[in-house]
């Protein structure tokens, strides 16, 4: 199985609000859709309430987990370098 990048869009507004990276789609998914109290889950919270469901894109397939967290950044850095407010704009040490 290999990893994913992916991101989450609000469908209110069809912009992209959080980037991740998983090994399992389709549980990373169900575990968003949960909502936690972290911003991404808040907001995820609120377009629920509001009678929405976030969609959820692959934007990248890599070979391993390493591969995985620089594609990662890389997509982190990309959108927040054009402007999108992430909930999660971290960075990773050592990439």
């Amino acid at each position: 199985m290999s990893y994913c990048v992916y991101a989450l869009i609000d469908p209110r507004t069809d912009e992209i609000f959080y980037v991740g990276q998983t090994r399992d789609f389709a549980r990373r998914r169900a575990e968003h859709l949960e909502g936690t109290h972290s911003l991404s889950g808040l907001q995820v919270r609120q377009i629920r309430e509001n009678g929405f469901v976030p969609h959820m894109i692959r934007l990248e397939c890599c070979r391993d987990e390493t591969a995985a967290l620089m594609a990662e950044v890389f997509w982190i850095e990309l959108m927040t370098s054009r402007g999108v407010r992430l909930a999660n704009a971290q960075a990773f040490a050592g990439y």
